[in-house]
């Protein structure tokens, strides 16, 4: 079925949104989150940008770029959404990973309902869902992340900052027996502080403290944070 001249313009409009969110949320990931240029979704801006130049344009080429985007968007980084949504504390990286899930999938059935010439009014309701499911779980994940406290340092635990995706310093020593760490995430984005060898594994909130206490042997440990794209932050613990 061919669309409407009123629908297609509707549809247009909420691929513009979509295409324009997303640009967003991959400007806030690299600049904000992530302090860097990260390639691929250096990829996605330019992408999207070329589906918002043609899909202003007559003809299906826009609408069918920008839709294709969207698939590649959620599937490229679903490993993480799902670790970014399951953590609503995280205020910043929640609200952006939410944002750029829901424009996504607005992408995708707009591009449906232009191609398919759906009504006008359908368009409407979807961007109303989408916007709806946004400020529910942005609202969330504001509740969630004003019920989270520091945990303070304890005399004798030895200190840890997470800056920049970095551990500061990359180097601890500590004695043989109960070691006490405590992280403090100076980051938008939450980390991790996990031994691996030593079964530790301790979430930190982004903007939060966190303790841990555990037992270890004389040797040389690795510490790292385990959330994706955090795979260059590590340190080594040596224990005497």
């Amino acid at each position: 079925m061919a669309p409407t001249h009123e629908g297609a313009a509707r549809w247009r409009h909420l691929l513009l949104v979509a295409a324009a969110v997303n640009m967003v949320v991959t400007l806030v990931i690299q600049l904000l989150l992530a302090g860097t240029v990260i390639p691929p979704l250096a990829v996605f801006f330019l992408l999207y940008a070329g589906g918002i130049a043609l899909v202003r344009r007559p003809g299906k080429a826009g609408p069918i770029m920008i839709g294709v985007v969207s698939v590649l968007f959620v599937l490229g980084n679903l490993p993480f959404v799902v670790q970014d949504l399951s953590h609503p504390t995280s205020f910043l990286v929640f609200s952006t990973t939410l944002a750029g899930l829901a424009a996504a999938i607005v992408g995708v059935v707009a591009m449906v309902g232009f191609l398919r010439g759906w009504p006008s009014a359908t368009a409407g309701r979807v961007g109303a869902v989408a916007g709806a499911i946004f400020v529910l779980g942005t609202a969330l994940s504001v509740v969630a992340s004003l019920f989270v406290s520091n945990e303070g340092a304890e005399p004798g635990d030895l200190a840890l900052k997470a800056s920049d995706t970095k551990f500061k310093p990359a180097s601890a020593q500590a004695k043989a027996g109960r070691v006490a760490v405590h992280v403090g995430n100076e980051d938008l984005a939450r980390h991790t502080f996990t031994v691996e060898s030593l079964g530790v594994d301790l979430q930190v909130p982004a903007g939060k403290s966190r303790r841990v206490e555990f037992d270890a042997r004389p040797g040389t440990y690795t510490f790292t944070c385990e959330v994706d794209g955090h795979e260059d932050m590590k340190g080594t613990l040596t224990v005497q």
